[in-house]
């Protein structure tokens, strides 16, 4: 294959798995296939060429790379990989590794000799040599290489005698190309695979640009320079440190200390000190204070020229600097005053990218002599042209004050970025913004570029509103995202922000599946579930915000959701409207219809209003008012009174007091006796319920009133039928006419739309004495076809405080083909599973099903199923057929591979089904827990909007726990299911912490918040509940760990920063991730806290692995002026000889600010190892003041250390 050809096929490659993403197809149908343990894993793929076979471990995920060398990992995992038995390395994962990966290396032309030996083995080793664009290694999956002298750590030209025997080893035949067994040297094996990496990287190796960085430090540099000179006992230097990562950037996290002189480790030597003694990165630096030595000329005298210092990381020793620190007391390197010569700042450039945007900086000035004694104040010069044009570019403090080098101050950027870069487009001002900072006395000065740069979309609402007419309607909300030319955008990320008022109320507007949504070819799309009942729409209409994540700045996009829905009345009718009466006794059948804005039939309380009455007999109803059925009819009944003579019309008011909706019925008195006159009605006949989509016929008859006689047809002058309700049916032309018929058929269609329709009758007639026109409207109801989807969501929550357990109220939303709600009564059965036996979760399930009723998986055990357990089939993207998922029972256990279901297969066989098999019951912590499902009513069915309600009861023990729901309608031709996870989460519930508010006293403070969870009844039903911090706290507010606690937190530390923020900072924890079960955490700062004493300890963290083990103790104290604190009292808070004793517990700092004690560990230790214990050193005068040692006790190193040893079941 050529290299072009080669080129185009692993870009596709990468490609692919860019656009996939995650949760696709990995199978090969093969034993190389990845093991895949779950659906959220991220792919990579490793290429040499592209590797088929290399096995690979993750913490989740495990396999074999297949033909397209692929492997699976989640986000901050560390990926190994093995050739047989032969461990390659480890590298963290990220969507591309190779050689160079797991060497380490960076320079694709200067591999190292574990790089290159990589390459000869997959290259020497590969299947099929022909195939440039793939090695097959799969043969090797299980080839042990002890038994050769096969080493990463050989250099090359050992690796290539040692692959050059197995190649000419008749025993290694089946393992290599038949075909190709000539030896692939190392400088052959280098250029292929330089070339193969280089096709696939987006940019060039070099400079170095690491696609898989962190935020670990990887290098470190000293500000100003790794040399300082000092000239006077005592005095002290400001060293910044910046750190950066492996690309390059100083986003960076960690801690860096230092390492003290051998001479002052052996001797006590006073070389000075630093302080603090580890530093947190912040902003990509760290700040030390170097205190030189309290008699720097008798340094000197005993022949120390300086000492050097070696920063580096506490993660990693061989991440370090060297800062070289010179004595000179005879005080400086000139007779003359030392002036300003050097500005430096950082950073030199801020990309503003946001409203309000604030940078913290730090400017550096240096003397002529390379001191930092300087103290000036600087000012600013900001661009004429953006000034004449009145541009709000943000702004730099209007004094900058340096003292002894060094200031402090931030950028503040303009309130309204999109304003600020259009008034610069239309000055024509370019980017880079230049501020100038100088010495108005020396003239020394620096520039600060400022780049203003929205790069983020516009957005807009594709349909930005929305009318529902379903409870818990679904409707898909596409938002588009495109950029200043109108083009697509194509990344970041949409999220969806709930009405506030509605939050606040706890008012349920419906729900977004997801709360954001990645941006993809210009659009975002969520898909959005309605309230139910619709009623619960807050006013009827409420408003939702689209924002882009990634900048606050970017106008949002709203959508408004408005309802009209079912099951609320939105009109009724009196059919007939008008009735009259000709004998006495006389009675009538009304009919009252009432439906919705859809046509849809609902129930409905109509109450019939009489005016005041005047003595006389009217008539009467057989009652006074009328419910309407689930179709929308209810029926009443007119008797007229006796005496009909002298009455007169009357008018009755018909009222739904609800709404206000009002009909009039007219009662006209007519007594027809020895009249010529003839008064008739039109009636009409029709099926009680008709389907949709389907014909049908209507009947109809005009009758003389009071009998069943039909008019004669030469008395019919016209007919007209027609419809209003052209949705829901029609006829074969707009209307039917028809003469000189008194009885007649006629054929209407129904359409795809379920509800009430009215058909109208008009009709000339001859009465006897003149030609007049009747009318009457008759209801048709038009049922819903079979179910064709169901979905299902929760709709709330509660306590059963009797029983002391919770249910969850779910809602089974069922409809057919044409999306109307199912016909009131269908039968729907729910079902869970709680305690899970047997799973197949990946897209690439394993279960099967044949017709006519069998399951298999051959991967699986099935014989651990009972009959008394049940099989649930969840979607996945190889299955779609709804007719597969949900519930089956299962009669009984064939073999280890096969079930008879009890229910039948209706079409066809299906395999790669996720499933999962179970019953109502777990144990937790050796209880038995159970989670049921019951029915409100007594009834699965379906009421006249096609829901159906379940609920969830569970113990307390369940809460935040996983389970699996299906539901299933069964008929004689078909069977549809549908089935969901779902997370037990009552929301009744309230995550409390031990304390809300932190009061932060002095810098580096820390504070430890302990959470429960707790019912409606304030009991706590769990002690130690998964907490999540949902919002990141800002770095200038402090830090939150949670990584110090159990491997489920239920608690949290809370560390100040070294310098209090202008304001106070909050930030939000929450059960298992729940929006709804949230604990708010305040931290306000004490901005005049205590400015006494600070102290550090060296070490302050004690590892003892020997008995009676003795460790010194340094630990300095300093006054509120950074100096070093001497003949203060100083105490150690401890007494506890089971574990240890110290050497004295009263001290006081000597004349280099500091004390000294050990630590002698007990006789006996091994009761202790793998345990830990804090105690305090403290100031007696001043409480607040005080050190935390840790004494971690260990394994010796003789020892076997099992913490590297993982038990696995």
């Amino acid at each position: 294959m050529g290299i072009f050809k080669k080129f185009i096929s692993l870009l596709m490659v990468i490609a692919l798995y860019a656009l996939t993403g995650c949760g696709g197809d990995n199978s090969s149908g093969s034993a190389s296939a990845p093991i895949v343990t779950g659906t959220t894993a991220e792919k990579g793929i490793f290429v040499d060429a592209v590797v088929y076979g290399l096995k690979y471990e993750t913490p989740t995920h495990s396999g074999y790379t297949d033909k397209e060398g692929t492997f699976l990992y989640e986000k901050g995992e560390t990926c190994k990989f093995w050739l047989g038995t032969l461990f390659l390395g480890e590298a963290k994962c990220g969507s591309l590794i190779t050689p160079y990966t797991l060497a380490g290396d960076t320079d694709l032309s200067n591999p190292s000799a574990k790089a290159t030996n990589i390459a000869m083995l997959l290259q020497n080793y590969d299947l099929d040599r022909s195939d440039t664009t793939t090695h097959d290694v799969s043969a090797l999956q299980n080839y042990d290489f002890s038994g050769t002298n096969i080493s990463l750590e050989s250099n090359t030209s050992k690796m290539e005698e040692d692959i050059n025997a197995t190649l000419v080893d008749p025993s290694f035949a089946p393992y290599i190309d038949p075909d190709d067994t000539s030896l692939i040297d190392a400088e052959t094996a280098n250029g292929s695979m330089e070339d193969s990496v280089k096709e696939v990287t987006p940019a060039p190796i070099l400079p170095p640009v690491d696609t898989n960085a962190t935020t670990d430090a990887k290098a470190l540099s000293i500000v100003g320079g790794n040399n300082i000179i000092v000239t006077g006992s005592g005095e002290k230097r400001d060293i910044f440190i910046m750190a950066f990562n492996s690309s390059g950037s100083t986003d960076t996290e960690g801690e860096i200390t230092f390492q003290w002189p051998i001479e002052f480790i052996k001797n006590g030597t006073d070389f000075g000190s630093i302080s603090p003694s580890k530093a947190t990165i912040s902003d990509g630096r760290v700040h030390f204070v170097y205190t030189a030595p309290s008699d720097l000329a008798a340094r000197e005298a005993e022949g120390y020229p300086g000492v050097n210092f070696l920063f580096h990381s506490t993660t990693d020793a061989d991440v370090n600097v060297t800062l070289s620190v010179d004595y000179n007391a005879t005080g400086g390197y000139s007779s003359e005053d030392p002036i300003l010569k050097t500005l430096t700042l950082e950073p030199k450039s801020i990309d503003v990218t946001a409203n309000n945007y604030s940078k913290a900086m730090t400017l550096f000035a240096y003397t002529d002599q390379s001191t930092s004694n300087v103290n000036t104040n600087l000012l600013v010069k900001y661009p004429s042209n953006v000034l004449d044009n009145s541009i709000d570019i943000g702004y730099l403090p209007s004094g900058i004050s340096v003292v002894n080098g060094k200031v402090n101050f931030n950028y503040n950027g303009p309130s309204d970025l999109a304003n600020t870069i259009d008034k610069l487009n239309s000055a024509g001002i370019p980017n880079p913004i230049v501020l100038n900072i100088y010495d108005q006395t020396t003239g020394v000065n620096i520039n600060l570029d400022l780049v203003f740069d929205l790069d983020a979309p516009r957005l807009r609402v594709e349909k930005p509103e929305l009318i529902l007419t379903n409870n818990a309607q679904k409707e898909i909300v596409t938002v588009l995202a495109f950029d200043k030319d109108n083009k697509a955008y194509e990344s970041g990320t949409i999220y969806v922000q709930y009405p506030q008022s509605v939050i606040d109320k706890n008012i349920s507007v419906g729900f977004f599946d997801n709360s954001e949504v990645a941006i993809s070819g210009g659009k975002a799309i969520f898909n959005y579930t309605g309230p139910n009942p619709l009623e619960t729409l807050a006013d009827g209409h409420q408003s939702f915000t689209f924002r882009y994540k990634e900048n606050s700045a970017v106008l949002p996009a709203n959508l408004t959701v408005a309802y009209n829905p079912y099951g609320v009345i939105n009109n009724f009718f009196i059919l007939p409207s008008t009735v009259t009466v000709l004998h006495p006794e006389q009675t009538n059948e009304i009919k009252i219809v009432a439906v919705d804005a859809n046509g849809v039939g609902v129930a409905a309380d109509i109450l019939i209003q009489q005016p005041i009455l005047d003595g006389k007999d009217y008539g009467s109803f057989d009652t006074l008012s009328v419910t309407t059925d689930s179709t929308g009819i209810g029926i009443l009944n007119f008797t007229a009174p006796k005496n009909i003579a002298d009455l007169e019309k009357r008018v009755l008011l018909f009222k739904h007091l609800a709404s206000d909706l009002e009909q009039n019925l007219t009662i006209v008195y007519e007594n027809d006796i020895g009249s010529s006159t003839k008064t008739y009605d039109i009636e009409m006949s029709l099926e009680a319920f008709v389907p949709v989509d389907s014909s049908s016929l209507a009947g109809v008859k005009i009758v003389q009133r009071g009998t069943t006689a039909i008019i004669k047809s030469e008395d019919v002058k016209d007919v007209n039928v027609s419809t209003t309700y052209i949705d829901h049916l029609a006829f074969e032309t707009a209307s039917v006419n028809y003469k000189e018929k008194g009885e007649a058929s006629i054929a209407f269609d129904t359409k795809n739309r379920s509800g009430i329709a009215m058909i109208d009758v008009s009709a000339l007639i001859f009465d006897g004495v003149k030609d007049v026109v009747i009318q009457n409207s008759f209801p048709v109801v038009i049922h819903s076809g079979p179910i064709a989807s169901m979905s299902m969501f929760l709709s709330k929550s509660e306590l059963d405080a009797n029983l002391n357990i919770y249910k969850d109220y779910f809602t089974i939303n069922a409809s057919d083909k044409y999306g109307n709600p199912v016909s009131a009564g269908t039968v729907i059965h729910p079902t869970l599973i709680n305690g899970v036996k047997i799973s197949s979760l990946d897209e690439n399930g394993s279960g099967n099903l044949v017709i006519p009723n069998t399951f298999t998986d051959m991967d699986e055990n099935l014989s651990l199923v009972t009959a008394d357990d049940r099989l649930i089939v969840l979607p996945s993207e190889k299955v779609s057929e709804k007719e597969f998922f949900g519930s089956w029972d299962i009669l009984s256990v064939d073999s280890d591979d096969n079930i008879t279901l009890d229910n039948n297969v209706s079409t066809s066989s299906t395999q790669k089904l996720r499933y999962i098999v179970g019953n109502e019951s777990r144990v937790i912590n050796n209880v038995t827990t159970v989670a049921t499902i019951q029915s409100p009513t007594g009834s699965y069915t379906t009421d006249s909007n096609g829901n159906l309600q379940f609920i969830v009861s569970y113990d307390p023990l369940l809460v935040g726990k996983k389970v699996y729901l299906s539901a299933n309608s069964q008929s004689d031709n078909s069977r549809i299911g549908v089935a969901m996870e779902s997370i037990l989460k009552y929301n009744g519930q309230r995550l409390v912490a031990d304390q809300s508010t932190l009061k932060v006293k002095d810098k580096y403070d820390s504070y430890y918040v302990d959470f429960d969870l707790l019912n409606e009844a304030s009991v706590v039903v769990e002690e130690y509940p998964d907490i999540v911090v949902l919002n990141d706290l800002p770095s200038e507010c402090g830090t939150i760990d949670l990584s110090y606690g159990l491997t489920i937190h239920s608690s949290l530390k809370y560390s100040a920063p070294d310098t209090f923020p202008a304001n106070d900072c909050n930030f939000t924890v929450a059960f298992q991730g729940s929006t709804l079960i949230t604990e708010t955490i305040s931290v306000e700062f004490n901005r005049e806290a205590y400015t006494g004493f600070t102290m550090q300890a060296l070490p302050s963290k004690l590892s003892i692995a020997e008995a009676k083990e003795s460790k010194k103790i340094r630990v300095y104290l300093f006054d509120d002026a950074g100096e070093i604190a001497t003949s203060e009292s100083v105490k150690v808070d401890f007494f506890d000889p089971a574990k240890g004793t110290v050497s004295n517990n009263t001290l006081r700092t000597n004349s280099a600010g500091f004390v000294e004690f050990n630590f002698i560990a007990p006789d006996d230790i091994e009761t202790l190892r793998n345990t830990s214990f804090d105690f305090n050193v403290s100031v007696p005068s001043e409480p607040k003041v005080y050190k935390t040692i840790t004494v971690d006790y260990v394994y010796s190193s003789n020892a076997k250390d099992y913490s590297k040893y993982k038990l696995t079941s």
